[in-house]
């Protein structure tokens, strides 16, 4: 039986301000930039190109445009000081202040591979600043009007690049990382972070796209209903993500912990405000889900515009924006999680990995999986039935007319 240790206030180590803040920002700025193409290319593109009022389509496309140049300005804000972290870190003794040194950095990049490697690993890393960099120029071009014509395009573009950037740190350095278990830990440790970043930048962008309802003509609700309801399904394509690589995070840094140790630890109590905090969005949005996506359906078959107006833009995003707080302060706790629980207690930093443990995880997998099927599904019936109940009280109504 291992010896448990209280090394609560010897291992855990609080990370220093500058780290606290680059961190943060770096999160929120690569989830706001993820987010923000994604919702636009996935969600508001497809609507607007069906919808009939072309001063909606003339706003929303506008809006969007400027939450995408605001989101490609947070994202060259952040990954300087973020790389220069980075760096500074890799350095015995060195402060952050003499890593934001143009000069520091390139001495860095220059760093002889060490043997065995094909190339030194802080290069990916250089590479991906730069991706990302030349990316938020990108969407900062849209802060120009005659650029905002091809926003449609841009915001493609930076599909590719975001999603690019965020996997080039798998990028393997050496012959001996070509194998599944490496690229299986480090999609899992990529995976969790963005997908978590994607979903709360785009309810942001959600919550600020939904400030132009004073812009819109009364048809704006009938494309907002459709806005939420196909934002709804990318939510839960990141929800899904999220869950699962997780749990699987979740296990390399508290398995075989107990509950009391989880409690008594500090890496502990901040995973467990992260868990609180996400699920506390998970059921805002459930309450999305259960209660206004079926009212917006009912209303929207039985053609109260009016009405459908003031739920979509007017009850609707006040949730989303409790949900975009709360996922903030989400991306505020992740700088805490140093280390891990299991090291505060004494043992292992890694679990061993058991056949166990993946079978759960492809069953987990494939239980989201269904989930979300069923989900769309169960959707699409409840709008079908909304679309019946009004066709059939449409000949009640006409009677009692005359």
């Amino acid at each position: 039986m291992a010896i448990m240790v209280d090394a609560t206030e010897t291992l855990y180590a609080y990370p220093q301000l500058w780290r606290i803040l680059t961190k943060s920002c770096y999160f929120l700025s690569t989830g706001l930039a993820g987010g923000s193409v994604l919702f636009h290319t996935f969600v508001l593109r497809p609507v607007l190109n069906r919808a009939e009022s072309e001063t909606d389509r003339r706003v929303l496309r506008n809006r969007s445009a400027v939450l995408l140049a605001i989101a490609g300005t947070a994202l060259l804000l952040a990954t300087y000081p973020q790389f220069a972290g980075k760096v500074t870190r890799a350095t015995k003794g060195m402060t952050f202040s003499e890593g934001l040194q143009p000069s520091v950095i390139w001495d860095y990049l220059q760093t002889a591979a060490p043997k065995n490697a094909w190339f030194f690993s802080g290069v990916t890393a250089g590479l991906q600043a730069l991706i990302y960099s030349l990316g938020a120029l990108l969407l900062m071009s849209l802060f120009l009007r005659p650029m905002r014509r091809y926003v449609d395009k841009i915001a493609g573009i930076g599909v590719v690049v975001v999603l690019v950037a965020a996997l080039f740190l798998m990028v393997p350095s050496r012959s001996a990382d070509l194998e599944a278990a490496y690229f299986a830990s480090h999609l899992v440790t990529t995976l969790h972070p963005y997908a978590g970043g994607f979903w709360i930048g785009a309810l942001l962008v959600l919550s600020g796209l939904a400030l132009s309802r004073k812009q819109l003509t009364p048809d704006g609700g009938l494309i907002w209903a459709s806005v939420w309801q196909r934002f709804s399904l990318m939510a839960q394509v990141c929800v899904t993500v999220l869950l699962v690589s997780g749990l699987l995070e979740a296990w390399m840094a508290v398995g075989s912990v107990s509950i009391g140790d989880i409690l008594s630890t500090t890496y502990g109590k901040y995973l467990l405000l992260k868990v609180l905090l996400v699920f506390s969005i998970l059921g805002l949005g459930a309450f999305n889900e259960a209660v206004l996506l079926p009212k917006i359906a009912r209303v929207r078959a039985a053609g109260d515009r009016r009405s459908l107006f003031q739920l979509v833009l007017g009850h609707f995003p006040k949730v989303v924006l409790i949900e975009a707080v709360l996922g903030v302060g989400v991306l505020a706790v992740m700088p805490f999680l140093n280390g891990s629980a299991r090291e505060e207690v004494g043992l292992a930093a890694d679990p061993p990995p058991t056949g166990g443990v993946a079978l759960a995880m492809v069953l987990l997998f494939v239980a989201l999986v269904v989930s979300f099927v069923a989900r769309f599904q169960i959707q699409k019936a409840i709008e079908a039935r909304a679309a019946g109940q009004a066709v059939a009280e449409e000949p009640a109504t006409a009677e009692a007319g005359r």
